[in-house]
Protein backbone atom coordinates (compact mmCIF):
# COMPACT_ATOMS: atom_id res chain seq x y z
CA UNK A 1 0.00 0.00 0.00
CA UNK A 2 1.09 3.55 -0.66
CA UNK A 3 -0.54 6.90 -0.02
CA UNK A 4 -1.36 9.03 -3.06
CA UNK A 5 -1.60 12.70 -1.96
CA UNK A 6 -3.05 13.66 -5.33
CA UNK A 7 -6.16 11.54 -4.88
CA UNK A 8 -5.88 11.37 -1.05
CA UNK A 9 -6.27 7.58 -1.31
CA UNK A 10 -4.23 4.50 -0.54
CA UNK A 11 -3.30 2.50 -3.64
CA UNK A 12 -1.96 -1.02 -3.98
CA UNK A 13 1.57 -1.14 -5.43
CA UNK A 14 3.05 -4.39 -6.71
CA UNK A 15 5.81 -5.68 -4.47
CA UNK A 16 8.34 -5.66 -7.29
CA UNK A 17 7.64 -2.00 -8.17
CA UNK A 18 9.72 1.01 -7.17
CA UNK A 19 7.46 2.86 -4.70
CA UNK A 20 8.96 6.27 -5.47
CA UNK A 21 8.49 5.78 -9.19
CA UNK A 22 4.93 4.54 -8.79
CA UNK A 23 4.00 7.50 -6.55
CA UNK A 24 5.62 9.99 -8.89
CA UNK A 25 3.36 8.86 -11.72
CA UNK A 26 0.28 10.23 -9.93
CA UNK A 27 1.92 13.24 -8.23
CA UNK A 28 2.85 16.01 -10.61
CA UNK A 29 4.90 17.89 -8.02
CA UNK A 30 6.82 15.02 -6.42
CA UNK A 31 10.21 16.52 -5.53
CA UNK A 32 12.26 13.36 -5.02
CA UNK A 33 14.07 12.52 -1.82
CA UNK A 34 16.44 14.32 0.52
CA UNK A 35 18.14 13.88 3.86
CA UNK A 36 17.35 17.50 4.78
CA UNK A 37 14.10 19.41 5.19
CA UNK A 38 13.43 21.12 1.89
CA UNK A 39 13.26 24.92 2.04
CA UNK A 40 12.93 25.37 -1.74
CA UNK A 41 12.25 23.08 -4.66
CA UNK A 42 15.31 21.31 -6.12
CA UNK A 43 15.23 23.77 -9.05
CA UNK A 44 15.29 26.75 -6.64
CA UNK A 45 11.66 27.78 -7.06
CA UNK A 46 9.35 28.40 -4.12
CA UNK A 47 7.64 25.47 -2.44
CA UNK A 48 3.92 24.99 -3.11
CA UNK A 49 1.08 23.30 -1.28
CA UNK A 50 0.85 19.75 -2.59
CA UNK A 51 4.62 19.30 -2.96
CA UNK A 52 5.69 15.83 -1.82
CA UNK A 53 9.13 14.45 -1.06
CA UNK A 54 10.70 11.55 0.79
CA UNK A 55 12.92 12.39 3.78
CA UNK A 56 15.63 9.74 3.90
CA UNK A 57 16.83 10.71 7.37
CA UNK A 58 13.42 10.13 8.94
CA UNK A 59 12.27 7.54 6.42
CA UNK A 60 8.91 9.19 5.76
CA UNK A 61 6.96 10.98 3.04
CA UNK A 62 6.00 14.62 3.60
CA UNK A 63 3.38 16.76 1.87
CA UNK A 64 3.23 20.58 1.85
CA UNK A 65 -0.03 21.82 3.43
CA UNK A 66 -0.70 25.45 4.32
CA UNK A 67 2.98 26.26 4.00
CA UNK A 68 4.21 23.48 6.25
CA UNK A 69 5.45 19.94 5.73
CA UNK A 70 2.99 17.33 7.05
CA UNK A 71 4.15 13.79 7.65
CA UNK A 72 1.79 11.45 5.80
CA UNK A 73 1.85 8.81 8.51
CA UNK A 74 2.17 10.65 11.82
CA UNK A 75 0.54 13.58 13.52
CA UNK A 76 3.19 16.29 13.28
CA UNK A 77 4.53 19.01 11.01
CA UNK A 78 8.05 20.04 10.03
CA UNK A 79 8.28 23.79 9.57
CA UNK A 80 10.75 25.67 7.41
CA UNK A 81 13.28 25.62 10.27
CA UNK A 82 13.18 21.84 10.55
CA UNK A 83 11.23 21.96 13.82
CA UNK A 84 8.60 19.40 14.74
CA UNK A 85 5.14 20.60 15.76
CA UNK A 86 1.68 19.14 15.92
CA UNK A 87 -0.77 19.91 13.13
CA UNK A 88 -2.60 22.45 15.31
CA UNK A 89 0.64 23.94 16.67
CA UNK A 90 0.25 22.42 20.11
CA UNK A 91 2.88 20.70 22.14
CA UNK A 92 3.91 17.28 20.86
CA UNK A 93 4.27 14.64 23.56
CA UNK A 94 6.09 11.30 23.34
CA UNK A 95 6.10 8.48 25.83
CA UNK A 96 9.09 8.28 28.19
CA UNK A 97 10.95 11.06 26.37
CA UNK A 98 11.41 14.80 26.40
CA UNK A 99 8.88 17.05 24.72
CA UNK A 100 9.41 17.46 21.00
CA UNK A 101 8.08 20.98 20.68
CA UNK A 102 10.58 22.99 18.61
CA UNK A 103 13.13 20.15 18.60
CA UNK A 104 15.00 19.51 15.37
CA UNK A 105 14.98 16.28 13.38
CA UNK A 106 18.51 15.56 14.60
CA UNK A 107 17.27 15.64 18.18
CA UNK A 108 14.40 13.22 17.62
CA UNK A 109 15.70 10.94 14.89
CA UNK A 110 16.24 8.18 17.49
CA UNK A 111 12.48 8.06 18.13
CA UNK A 112 10.30 6.25 15.64
CA UNK A 113 6.80 7.29 14.73
CA UNK A 114 5.48 4.61 17.09
CA UNK A 115 6.81 6.70 20.00
CA UNK A 116 4.76 9.71 19.03
CA UNK A 117 1.49 10.03 20.91
CA UNK A 118 -1.53 12.04 19.80
CA UNK A 119 -2.02 15.36 21.55
CA UNK A 120 -4.38 15.51 24.51
CA UNK A 121 -4.41 16.24 28.22
CA UNK A 122 -4.06 13.64 30.95
CA UNK A 123 -7.16 11.43 31.38
CA UNK A 124 -8.63 12.53 28.04
CA UNK A 125 -9.56 10.21 25.23
CA UNK A 126 -10.00 10.46 21.46
CA UNK A 127 -13.43 10.96 19.86
CA UNK A 128 -14.36 10.82 16.17
CA UNK A 129 -15.83 14.13 14.99
CA UNK A 130 -19.52 14.17 14.16
CA UNK A 131 -19.08 16.10 10.90
CA UNK A 132 -18.80 13.02 8.69
CA UNK A 133 -15.03 13.22 8.45
CA UNK A 134 -12.48 10.78 9.81
CA UNK A 135 -10.94 13.49 11.98
CA UNK A 136 -10.83 13.06 15.72
CA UNK A 137 -10.45 15.30 18.74
CA UNK A 138 -9.52 14.88 22.40
CA UNK A 139 -11.89 15.53 25.24
CA UNK A 140 -12.74 14.47 28.80
CA UNK A 141 -14.46 11.14 29.29
CA UNK A 142 -17.03 12.92 31.48
CA UNK A 143 -17.77 16.64 31.08
CA UNK A 144 -19.06 18.62 34.05
CA UNK A 145 -21.65 21.38 33.69
CA UNK A 146 -24.85 22.89 35.06
CA UNK A 147 -27.91 20.77 34.23
CA UNK A 148 -31.35 21.72 35.58
CA UNK A 149 -34.16 19.15 35.68
CA UNK A 150 -36.85 21.53 36.84
CA UNK A 151 -37.56 25.22 37.14
CA UNK A 152 -36.45 25.33 40.77
CA UNK A 153 -32.99 24.04 39.90
CA UNK A 154 -32.84 26.37 36.90
CA UNK A 155 -33.56 29.42 39.07
CA UNK A 156 -30.93 28.36 41.60
CA UNK A 157 -28.31 28.21 38.85
CA UNK A 158 -29.45 31.45 37.21
CA UNK A 159 -29.23 33.32 40.50
CA UNK A 160 -26.17 31.56 41.89
CA UNK A 161 -22.98 33.29 42.99
CA UNK A 162 -19.85 31.66 44.34
CA UNK A 163 -20.98 30.17 47.63
CA UNK A 164 -18.44 30.98 50.29
CA UNK A 165 -20.38 28.57 52.47
CA UNK A 166 -19.26 25.82 50.08
CA UNK A 167 -15.69 27.19 50.20
CA UNK A 168 -15.77 27.17 53.99
CA UNK A 169 -17.34 23.72 54.31
CA UNK A 170 -15.74 21.68 51.55
CA UNK A 171 -12.62 23.31 50.05
CA UNK A 172 -9.22 21.91 50.99
CA UNK A 173 -7.37 23.94 53.63
CA UNK A 174 -3.59 24.30 53.66
CA UNK A 175 -0.93 25.52 56.09
CA UNK A 176 2.70 26.09 54.97
CA UNK A 177 5.72 27.15 57.02
CA UNK A 178 8.75 26.09 54.96
CA UNK A 179 8.87 22.60 56.42
CA UNK A 180 7.90 19.34 54.72
CA UNK A 181 4.85 19.00 56.97
CA UNK A 182 1.51 19.35 55.20
CA UNK A 183 -0.35 20.85 56.91
CA UNK A 184 2.37 22.63 58.84
CA UNK A 185 -0.08 23.60 61.61
CA UNK A 186 -3.38 21.71 61.66
CA UNK A 187 -4.89 24.08 64.22
CA UNK A 188 -4.28 27.10 61.99
CA UNK A 189 -6.22 25.46 59.14
CA UNK A 190 -9.23 25.91 61.46
CA UNK A 191 -8.56 29.62 62.00
CA UNK A 192 -11.50 30.70 59.85
CA UNK A 193 -15.10 31.75 60.37
CA UNK A 194 -18.09 32.01 58.02
CA UNK A 195 -19.64 35.41 58.70
CA UNK A 196 -23.35 36.18 58.74
CA UNK A 197 -22.98 38.16 55.49
CA UNK A 198 -21.57 35.08 53.72
CA UNK A 199 -17.94 36.19 53.70
CA UNK A 200 -15.01 34.22 55.14
CA UNK A 201 -12.56 35.74 57.63
CA UNK A 202 -9.39 34.57 59.32
CA UNK A 203 -9.62 34.55 63.12
CA UNK A 204 -5.93 34.41 64.00
CA UNK A 205 -2.66 36.20 63.36
CA UNK A 206 -1.27 32.96 61.94
CA UNK A 207 2.39 31.96 61.97
CA UNK A 208 1.90 29.86 58.83
CA UNK A 209 0.69 30.66 55.34
CA UNK A 210 -2.94 29.44 55.30
CA UNK A 211 -5.85 29.34 52.92
CA UNK A 212 -8.47 27.48 50.90
CA UNK A 213 -7.99 25.50 47.67
CA UNK A 214 -10.78 24.85 45.16
CA UNK A 215 -12.18 21.37 44.66
CA UNK A 216 -12.25 21.71 40.88
CA UNK A 217 -9.24 22.35 38.63
CA UNK A 218 -8.89 24.82 35.76
CA UNK A 219 -6.34 25.89 33.18
CA UNK A 220 -8.55 28.69 31.83
CA UNK A 221 -10.28 31.03 34.26
CA UNK A 222 -11.07 34.63 35.22
CA UNK A 223 -11.09 35.57 38.90
CA UNK A 224 -11.63 38.78 40.83
CA UNK A 225 -11.78 39.05 44.62
CA UNK A 226 -11.72 41.78 47.25
CA UNK A 227 -9.33 41.22 50.17
CA UNK A 228 -9.71 43.32 53.31
CA UNK A 229 -9.09 43.34 57.04
CA UNK A 230 -10.47 45.33 59.96
CA UNK A 231 -7.30 44.56 61.90
CA UNK A 232 -4.57 47.20 62.16
CA UNK A 233 -1.85 44.70 61.23
CA UNK A 234 0.02 45.19 57.92
CA UNK A 235 0.80 41.73 56.64
CA UNK A 236 -0.07 39.41 53.76
CA UNK A 237 -3.28 38.67 51.87
CA UNK A 238 -3.39 36.91 48.53
CA UNK A 239 -4.67 34.56 45.86
CA UNK A 240 -3.28 31.12 45.04
CA UNK A 241 -3.05 31.17 41.25
CA UNK A 242 -2.26 27.45 40.94
CA UNK A 243 -1.90 24.62 43.47
CA UNK A 244 -0.29 21.19 43.04
CA UNK A 245 0.05 18.35 45.53
CA UNK A 246 2.53 15.61 44.67
CA UNK A 247 0.57 12.33 44.91
CA UNK A 248 3.66 10.38 45.98
CA UNK A 249 5.41 12.70 48.45
CA UNK A 250 2.38 14.71 49.59
CA UNK A 251 4.39 17.90 49.12
CA UNK A 252 2.36 20.95 48.12
CA UNK A 253 3.34 23.66 45.64
CA UNK A 254 1.75 27.03 44.93
CA UNK A 255 2.01 30.11 42.75
CA UNK A 256 0.88 33.06 44.86
CA UNK A 257 -0.18 36.63 44.14
CA UNK A 258 0.58 38.51 47.38
CA UNK A 259 -0.45 41.93 48.70
CA UNK A 260 1.74 43.05 51.61
CA UNK A 261 1.95 46.31 53.52
CA UNK A 262 4.82 45.87 55.99
CA UNK A 263 7.81 46.22 53.69
CA UNK A 264 8.47 49.16 51.37
CA UNK A 265 10.13 47.02 48.70
CA UNK A 266 7.54 44.23 48.48
CA UNK A 267 3.90 45.27 48.46
CA UNK A 268 2.67 43.58 45.23
CA UNK A 269 4.30 40.49 43.76
CA UNK A 270 3.87 36.98 42.40
CA UNK A 271 5.86 34.31 44.29
CA UNK A 272 6.47 30.68 43.50
CA UNK A 273 6.04 28.30 46.47
CA UNK A 274 5.68 30.94 49.18
CA UNK A 275 6.68 29.36 52.51
CA UNK A 276 7.05 25.87 51.01
CA UNK A 277 10.76 25.26 50.45
CA UNK A 278 13.14 25.55 53.37
CA UNK A 279 14.88 28.56 51.89
CA UNK A 280 11.51 30.33 51.82
CA UNK A 281 10.73 29.73 55.48
CA UNK A 282 11.48 33.31 56.52
CA UNK A 283 8.20 34.93 55.54
CA UNK A 284 9.46 38.39 56.48
CA UNK A 285 12.44 38.41 54.16
CA UNK A 286 11.18 38.40 50.58
CA UNK A 287 14.74 38.31 49.25
CA UNK A 288 14.72 34.63 50.20
CA UNK A 289 11.54 33.98 48.20
CA UNK A 290 11.30 32.76 44.62
CA UNK A 291 9.74 35.96 43.25
CA UNK A 292 8.38 35.71 39.72
CA UNK A 293 7.93 39.48 39.48
CA UNK A 294 7.69 42.40 41.93
CA UNK A 295 5.57 45.42 40.95
CA UNK A 296 5.93 47.41 44.16
CA UNK A 297 6.92 50.44 42.08
CA UNK A 298 3.29 50.53 40.88
CA UNK A 299 1.31 49.21 43.87
CA UNK A 300 3.16 50.99 46.63
CA UNK A 301 3.08 50.47 50.36
CA UNK A 302 0.27 52.51 51.93
CA UNK A 303 0.95 54.89 54.81
CA UNK A 304 -0.23 54.37 57.52
CA UNK A 305 0.34 50.71 56.77
CA UNK A 306 -2.40 48.98 58.81
CA UNK A 307 -5.00 47.33 56.56
CA UNK A 308 -7.85 48.57 58.76
CA UNK A 309 -7.15 52.09 57.44
CA UNK A 310 -8.12 51.10 53.90
CA UNK A 311 -11.68 50.28 53.02
CA UNK A 312 -12.71 48.36 50.92
CA UNK A 313 -9.25 46.80 51.13
CA UNK A 314 -7.65 45.75 47.85
CA UNK A 315 -8.74 43.84 44.75
CA UNK A 316 -6.82 41.13 42.90
CA UNK A 317 -7.76 40.15 39.35
CA UNK A 318 -6.50 37.03 37.56
CA UNK A 319 -6.70 35.75 33.99
CA UNK A 320 -5.33 32.30 33.19
CA UNK A 321 -5.21 31.14 29.59
CA UNK A 322 -3.54 27.74 29.53
CA UNK A 323 0.07 28.30 30.53
CA UNK A 324 -0.17 32.11 30.47
CA UNK A 325 -1.11 34.15 33.54
CA UNK A 326 -2.03 37.83 33.88
CA UNK A 327 -2.48 39.26 37.38
CA UNK A 328 -3.49 42.79 38.48
CA UNK A 329 -4.12 44.59 41.77
CA UNK A 330 -5.75 47.77 42.97
CA UNK A 331 -4.14 50.28 45.28
CA UNK A 332 -4.92 49.95 49.00
CA UNK A 333 -8.36 51.39 49.74
CA UNK A 334 -9.50 51.18 46.11
CA UNK A 335 -11.67 48.70 44.25
CA UNK A 336 -10.41 49.90 40.85
CA UNK A 337 -7.79 47.72 39.18
CA UNK A 338 -4.57 49.57 38.36
CA UNK A 339 -3.78 48.50 34.79
CA UNK A 340 -0.08 49.29 35.30
CA UNK A 341 0.07 46.67 38.06
CA UNK A 342 -0.03 43.86 35.49
CA UNK A 343 2.27 40.91 36.20
CA UNK A 344 2.36 38.48 33.28
CA UNK A 345 4.24 35.20 33.11
CA UNK A 346 4.11 31.89 31.26
CA UNK A 347 4.62 28.40 32.66
CA UNK A 348 6.93 27.70 29.74
CA UNK A 349 9.31 30.39 31.03
CA UNK A 350 10.94 28.12 33.61
CA UNK A 351 11.03 24.32 34.07
CA UNK A 352 10.22 24.91 37.76
CA UNK A 353 6.70 25.85 36.59
CA UNK A 354 6.12 22.44 34.98
CA UNK A 355 4.21 21.02 37.96
CA UNK A 356 1.57 23.72 37.48
CA UNK A 357 0.83 22.91 33.85
CA UNK A 358 -2.58 21.53 32.99
CA UNK A 359 -5.74 22.11 35.04
CA UNK A 360 -4.93 23.06 38.64
CA UNK A 361 -6.86 24.36 41.64
CA UNK A 362 -6.89 28.01 42.71
CA UNK A 363 -7.57 29.53 46.12
CA UNK A 364 -7.40 32.35 48.68
CA UNK A 365 -4.73 32.90 51.30
CA UNK A 366 -3.19 35.03 54.05
CA UNK A 367 -0.29 35.00 56.47
CA UNK A 368 -0.13 36.74 59.87
CA UNK A 369 -3.05 39.02 58.97
CA UNK A 370 -5.88 38.66 61.44
CA UNK A 371 -9.41 39.34 60.11
CA UNK A 372 -8.39 38.79 56.47
CA UNK A 373 -11.74 38.65 54.65
CA UNK A 374 -12.57 37.49 51.11
CA UNK A 375 -15.61 39.06 49.45
CA UNK A 376 -17.14 39.99 46.07
CA UNK A 377 -15.73 36.83 44.50
CA UNK A 378 -16.29 36.62 40.74
CA UNK A 379 -15.10 33.47 39.00
CA UNK A 380 -15.60 32.20 35.46
CA UNK A 381 -14.26 29.09 33.74
CA UNK A 382 -13.10 30.44 30.36
CA UNK A 383 -11.86 27.20 28.81
CA UNK A 384 -13.05 27.27 25.19
CA UNK A 385 -13.65 23.51 25.38
CA UNK A 386 -15.57 23.76 28.64
CA UNK A 387 -19.34 23.82 29.02
CA UNK A 388 -19.25 25.53 32.42
CA UNK A 389 -20.26 28.89 30.91
CA UNK A 390 -23.69 27.41 30.14
CA UNK A 391 -26.79 26.38 32.06
CA UNK A 392 -28.74 23.60 30.36
CA UNK A 393 -32.49 23.28 30.91
CA UNK A 394 -33.04 19.57 30.28
CA UNK A 395 -36.84 19.99 30.07
CA UNK A 396 -37.05 22.75 27.44
CA UNK A 397 -33.53 22.15 25.99
CA UNK A 398 -32.94 25.91 26.38
CA UNK A 399 -29.37 27.07 26.97
CA UNK A 400 -28.27 30.07 29.05
CA UNK A 401 -24.82 31.59 28.55
CA UNK A 402 -22.75 33.43 31.15
CA UNK A 403 -22.13 37.16 30.61
CA UNK A 404 -19.08 39.13 31.72
CA UNK A 405 -21.06 40.60 34.64
CA UNK A 406 -21.92 37.17 36.03
CA UNK A 407 -25.52 37.06 34.78
CA UNK A 408 -26.97 34.61 32.25
CA UNK A 409 -28.91 35.18 29.01
CA UNK A 410 -30.85 32.60 27.03
CA UNK A 411 -29.28 32.04 23.62
CA UNK A 412 -30.70 30.80 20.33
CA UNK A 413 -28.79 27.52 20.28
CA UNK A 414 -30.57 24.61 21.87
CA UNK A 415 -29.00 21.95 24.06
CA UNK A 416 -28.24 19.39 21.26
CA UNK A 417 -26.39 22.13 19.32
CA UNK A 418 -23.82 22.45 22.10
CA UNK A 419 -23.57 19.05 23.75
CA UNK A 420 -22.07 16.09 21.91
CA UNK A 421 -24.30 13.06 21.65
CA UNK A 422 -23.41 9.65 23.06
CA UNK A 423 -21.28 11.09 25.85
CA UNK A 424 -21.35 11.19 29.64
CA UNK A 425 -22.04 14.40 31.57
CA UNK A 426 -22.06 15.28 35.27
CA UNK A 427 -23.86 18.05 37.10
CA UNK A 428 -21.59 20.49 38.93
CA UNK A 429 -23.69 20.77 42.06
CA UNK A 430 -25.32 17.38 42.57
CA UNK A 431 -22.49 15.29 41.06
CA UNK A 432 -25.23 13.23 39.36
CA UNK A 433 -23.91 11.62 36.18
CA UNK A 434 -25.93 10.73 33.12
CA UNK A 435 -25.64 9.70 29.48
CA UNK A 436 -26.89 11.94 26.64
CA UNK A 437 -27.89 10.13 23.46
CA UNK A 438 -28.53 13.32 21.50
CA UNK A 439 -32.15 13.64 22.61
CA UNK A 440 -32.64 12.24 26.11
CA UNK A 441 -30.68 12.00 29.34
CA UNK A 442 -30.32 8.56 30.92
CA UNK A 443 -29.31 8.67 34.57
CA UNK A 444 -26.64 6.28 35.73
CA UNK A 445 -28.24 3.46 37.78
CA UNK A 446 -31.63 5.07 37.12
CA UNK A 447 -31.04 7.71 39.79
CA UNK A 448 -32.58 11.15 39.69
CA UNK A 449 -31.16 14.38 41.05
CA UNK A 450 -30.56 14.81 44.72
CA UNK A 451 -30.71 18.56 45.16
CA UNK A 452 -29.76 20.40 48.33
CA UNK A 453 -30.16 24.14 48.11
CA UNK A 454 -27.88 25.23 50.92
CA UNK A 455 -25.45 22.33 51.29
CA UNK A 456 -24.27 21.15 54.68
CA UNK A 457 -25.71 23.88 56.89
CA UNK A 458 -28.04 24.14 59.85
CA UNK A 459 -31.06 25.05 57.70
CA UNK A 460 -31.74 23.15 54.51
CA UNK A 461 -33.43 20.35 52.67
CA UNK A 462 -32.74 17.34 50.49
CA UNK A 463 -34.81 15.63 47.82
CA UNK A 464 -34.41 11.88 47.46
CA UNK A 465 -34.80 9.94 44.19
CA UNK A 466 -38.25 8.61 45.17
CA UNK A 467 -39.61 12.15 45.76
CA UNK A 468 -39.25 12.16 49.54
CA UNK A 469 -38.17 15.55 50.95
CA UNK A 470 -36.43 16.01 54.29
CA UNK A 471 -36.16 19.54 55.72
CA UNK A 472 -34.45 20.72 58.88
CA UNK A 473 -33.51 23.89 60.71
CA UNK A 474 -33.20 25.86 63.89
CA UNK A 475 -35.07 28.98 64.96
CA UNK A 476 -34.32 31.51 67.70
CA UNK A 477 -37.60 32.60 69.29
CA UNK A 478 -38.45 35.57 71.48
CA UNK A 479 -38.85 35.47 75.25
CA UNK A 480 -41.65 33.30 76.59
CA UNK A 481 -43.96 34.17 79.40
CA UNK A 482 -45.78 32.02 81.98
CA UNK A 483 -48.44 30.99 79.50
CA UNK A 484 -48.94 29.26 76.14
CA UNK A 485 -46.69 30.82 73.48
CA UNK A 486 -47.39 30.15 69.79
CA UNK A 487 -44.86 30.65 66.98
CA UNK A 488 -45.20 30.02 63.23
CA UNK A 489 -42.16 28.38 61.59
CA UNK A 490 -41.66 28.50 57.80
CA UNK A 491 -39.95 25.65 55.97
CA UNK A 492 -36.94 26.40 53.71
CA UNK A 493 -39.11 25.27 50.77
CA UNK A 494 -42.77 24.32 50.32
CA UNK A 495 -43.66 20.65 50.29
CA UNK A 496 -45.35 20.16 46.90
CA UNK A 497 -47.83 17.55 48.17
CA UNK A 498 -47.98 16.68 51.86
CA UNK A 499 -46.16 16.81 55.17
CA UNK A 500 -45.87 13.43 56.89
CA UNK A 501 -44.23 14.28 60.19
CA UNK A 502 -42.56 17.10 62.15
CA UNK A 503 -40.34 16.66 65.21
CA UNK A 504 -39.24 19.58 67.42
CA UNK A 505 -36.75 19.77 70.31
CA UNK A 506 -35.69 22.65 72.54
CA UNK A 507 -32.34 24.29 71.94
CA UNK A 508 -30.20 25.58 74.79
CA UNK A 509 -26.65 26.87 75.01
CA UNK A 510 -24.84 29.89 73.60
CA UNK A 511 -27.41 32.44 72.49
CA UNK A 512 -30.24 30.41 74.03
CA UNK A 513 -29.82 31.01 77.74
CA UNK A 514 -32.49 29.04 79.58
CA UNK A 515 -30.47 28.51 82.73
CA UNK A 516 -33.09 30.15 84.91
CA UNK A 517 -35.95 28.22 83.41
CA UNK A 518 -37.68 25.56 85.50
CA UNK A 519 -39.60 23.87 82.67
CA UNK A 520 -41.18 24.44 79.29
CA UNK A 521 -42.93 21.98 77.02
CA UNK A 522 -42.99 21.90 73.19
CA UNK A 523 -45.85 20.69 71.01
CA UNK A 524 -46.64 20.98 67.31
CA UNK A 525 -50.20 21.95 66.47
CA UNK A 526 -51.62 19.35 64.07
CA UNK A 527 -54.29 21.82 62.91
CA UNK A 528 -51.63 24.38 61.95
CA UNK A 529 -49.33 22.04 60.01
CA UNK A 530 -49.32 23.07 56.33
CA UNK A 531 -47.05 22.47 53.33
CA UNK A 532 -45.46 25.89 53.92
CA UNK A 533 -45.16 26.11 57.70
CA UNK A 534 -46.17 24.79 61.10
CA UNK A 535 -47.06 26.21 64.50
CA UNK A 536 -45.14 25.26 67.62
CA UNK A 537 -46.64 25.81 71.06
CA UNK A 538 -44.42 26.41 74.06
CA UNK A 539 -45.89 26.03 77.55
CA UNK A 540 -43.58 27.86 79.96
CA UNK A 541 -43.93 27.07 83.69
CA UNK A 542 -40.83 28.96 84.75
CA UNK A 543 -42.36 32.39 85.13
CA UNK A 544 -40.44 33.64 82.09
CA UNK A 545 -37.70 32.38 79.85
CA UNK A 546 -35.28 34.27 77.61
CA UNK A 547 -33.93 33.38 74.17
CA UNK A 548 -35.90 30.21 73.56
CA UNK A 549 -34.73 28.18 70.58
CA UNK A 550 -35.84 25.07 68.75
CA UNK A 551 -34.44 22.47 66.36
CA UNK A 552 -36.84 20.75 63.96
CA UNK A 553 -36.95 18.11 61.24
CA UNK A 554 -39.84 17.61 58.81
CA UNK A 555 -40.56 14.81 56.33
CA UNK A 556 -42.91 14.94 53.35
CA UNK A 557 -43.01 14.92 49.57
Amino acid sequence: MAFDPASMQFNTIPQDSNILQEMSKSIKNYLGHSDQVLTTRPDGTDLQDGDVYFNTKFGEYYIRINGKWKNLDTNFLIDENGKLKTIDGKELTIENADKLENKSLDEVVKYTKSNILPVGNKNQTAFIKEDGSNDFYYDDMVKTGKFALNDEQLQLYLNATISQEEVFNSWYRFSHDGSDNFPANADETKAWVLNDDGTISCTENTNTYVGFISNNTYDYYDLEVTLSSTNSDNDRMGVVLAFYKDPETGKEYTIDAIRNNDNTNYSWMVIRNFMVNNNHSNAWDFTKCDIVENKTDVITRADPDGWSNYSPGTVIKVQRRGNNFKVWSSQAGSDTIDEDSLIEFNLDDDPAFDVFKGPKSYGFSCRSQDDTTFSNIKFQDTNPNSISQYIFDTNTQDVYELNDDGTYDKIENKLPNILSSNKFYKDTKTKQMFYFDGVNFDFINGNQYIWNQVGLSENGYIKLPNGLIIQWGYVALSDTSDTVNIYTINFPITFPNKVFNIQVTSREGTGFDNSGQEFYALTVSSTKMTNESFDVRILDNSGSSGDVGINYIAIGY
